[in-house]
C-alpha cells in the first residue's frame, strides 16, 4: 500500500491521539524541606486511600509523616512557650517597675546635699553619715550592678540582630501565607477529568498503576495538582494553623530573648544564634526522622496547578502580543524586589517599634545612668563604681584598626 492509504492515515491519527500534551502550569511551587509540606503531601495522598492505589507501606508511611509533623510542632511549641516563661524572670531588671526603682535611687543620690556616690551608700558607715538606710544601700548596689551592664550595651548592634531575626520571622510568615494561598487555588478534581483533557487521563492509566503510591518517584506522581475541599480544610486547620501558631510563639520568644540580652556584643551574638536556632527545629526533624522513601518522593515534587483551556488561550494571546508579553505585573515586581523590600521594612519596623515600646525602660535607664556618672557626687568615684573594660575602648575607629591590623615583622 502507498504512503497515502487510509490505513496509514488512521495509524497517524492514532499516534497523534496518544501524544496529547499536558497543560502548562499556572502555579509551580516546590516543596520545602520541612515537616509541614511533607504532612500536606501525606494528607493529600491519603485522600485516595479508597481508590485501591495505596499499599499498606504507603498508608503507614503517610500516617507516620503526619504524626511526625504533629510531634515536631508540639515539641517546638512547648519548648518555645517554656523558654518564653523562663525568660520572663530574666527580663525583670529591665521592666518598667524595676527601672523606676533604679532611677529613683540615682536621683536620690544626685539630689542629696551634698551629692553622694552610690558606692558610699552601699558602705554602712558612710551611709549613716549621709542619712541613708540599709534598704537604700541594697537598692544602691542593685542599681550600680545594672548601670554597669547597661552602660556597656550596644543599641545599634541590638537593632541589627533584632532586624535579622524579625526578617526571618516575616519570611516564614510570607511562606506560610503563600502556602495557604496555593492550597486554596488547587482545583478539586484532577485536571485529567476536565473537559478536553480526557485523553491525557486515558494515556496515563495505560502507563501507571500506583499513581499515588510513594514508590512512584518520577514524573508527575509526586506533584499535588488537586485537593478535595474536605482535605483542604483538614490541612488548613490541623497542619498549617499549628505551624503559624508556633511562628507567633517563636516571634515572642525571640523578642523576649533579645530583651534579656544586655551588655557585650559577644553575648548578644550568642543570643541571636539561639533565637535563629528556634526556627530550624522543623527542618531538623524532617532531615533526621523522615522516612527514606518519603524524602525521595518529595525531591523534585511541587504544588502544580495546570491552566484551563481558557487560561491557555489567554496565555497564548499574551505571548503573541509582544507589547503585552513585556508588560510588568504586580507579581513580577513582588518576586524581583518587592518581597525583599517588604521583609526589610517590616523586620526593621518591628525591631524599632519593639525597642521604642517594650525596651524603652532600658533606654531610659541608660540615660539615667549616664547622667549620674557625670554628676558631681559620682565623678570622684567613677573608676571604682564603673571599672574600665575592653568594651569601653571600642568605637568605629578601633574596630577598623583591629580588623585591618597587621603586626610588624
Amino acid at each position: 500500500m502507498g504512503k497515502g492509504t487510509p490505513a496509514a492515515g488512521a495509524e497517524k491519527e492514532e499516534k497523534k491521539e496518544k501524544k496529547v500534551k499536558e497543560p502548562k502550569a499556572k502555579v509551580e511551587e516546590d516543596y520545602d524541606g520541612q515537616t509541614c509540606d511533607a504532612a500536606v503531601v501525606a494528607a493529600a495522598r491519603l485522600s485516595h486511600i479508597f481508590k485501591g492505589q495505596l499499599q499498606v507501606d504507603d498508608i503507614l508511611a503517610y500516617l507516620y509523616q503526619i504524626a511526625l509533623h504533629y510531634l515536631a510542632t508540639s515539641i517546638c511549641l512547648i519548648f518555645a512557650a517554656v523558654w518564653y516563661l523562663d525568660l520572663e524572670h530574666l527580663e525583670d531588671p529591665w521592666e518598667a517597675a524595676s527601672v523606676n526603682l533604679m532611677k529613683n535611687t540615682l536621683l536620690k543620690a544626685q539630689n542629696s546635699v551634698p551629692p553622694v556616690a552610690l558606692i558610699n551608700i552601699t558602705t554602712p558607715l558612710l551611709s549613716n553619715v549621709y542619712n541613708f538606710t540599709k534598704e537604700d544601700g541594697v537598692f544602691a548596689q542593685y542599681t550600680l550592678n545594672h548601670c554597669e551592664i547597661i552602660l556597656k550595651d550596644f543599641p545599634m548592634l541590638h537593632i541589627m540582630f533584632l532586624t535579622i531575626f524579625c526578617g526571618s520571622i516575616v519570611s516564614r510568615f510570607f511562606k506560610l501565607i503563600h502556602r495557604i494561598y496555593v492550597i486554596f487555588l488547587l482545583p478539586v478534581d484532577d485536571y485529567k477529568k476536565w473537559e478536553g483533557y480526557e485523553k491525557i487521563g486515558e494515556a496515563a492509566e495505560e502507563k501507571d498503576v500506583f499513581t499515588y503510591s510513594m514508590r512512584n518517584w518520577n514524573g508527575t506522581h509526586n506533584q499535588i495538582d488537586h485537593m478535595s475541599i474536605c482535605i483542604r480544610i483538614v490541612v488548613m486547620i490541623f497542619i498549617l494553623i499549628p505551624d503559624i501558631l508556633f511562628t507567633i510563639v517563636a516571634l515572642y520568644t525571640g523578642l523576649k530573648l533579645f530583651g534579656t540580652s544586655v551588655g557585650s556584643p559577644v553575648k548578644l551574638a550568642k543570643q541571636a544564634l539561639k533565637a535563629s536556632f528556634l526556627l530550624k527545629f522543623s527542618t531538623m526533624y524532617y532531615t533526621n526522622f523522615t522516612s527514606h522513601n518519603m524524602k525521595i518522593y518529595l525531591v523534585g515534587g511541587k504544588y502544580w496547578i495546570p491552566q484551563t483551556k481558557d487560561e491557555a488561550k489567554e496565555d497564548k494571546s499574551i505571548q503573541e502580543d509582544e507589547e503585552e508579553a513585556h508588560r510588568l505585573t504586580g507579581w513580577d515586581l513582588w518576586y524581583s524586589w518587592g518581597s525583599f523590600l517588604a521583609k526589610i521594612i517590616i523586620g526593621f519596623g518591628i525591631a524599632i517599634i519593639y525597642m521604642q515600646t517594650k525596651e524603652f525602660p532600658k533606654i531610659d535607664l541608660e540615660r539615667a545612668c549616664s547622667a549620674y556618672k557625670l554628676s558631681p557626687g559620682a565623678v570622684p568615684y567613677s573608676l571604682l563604681e564603673f571599672p574600665l573594660t575592653p568594651w569601653d575602648s571600642i568605637d568605629g575607629a578601633t574596630i577598623i584598626q583591629k580588623i585591618f591590623y597587621v603586626p610588624r615583622s
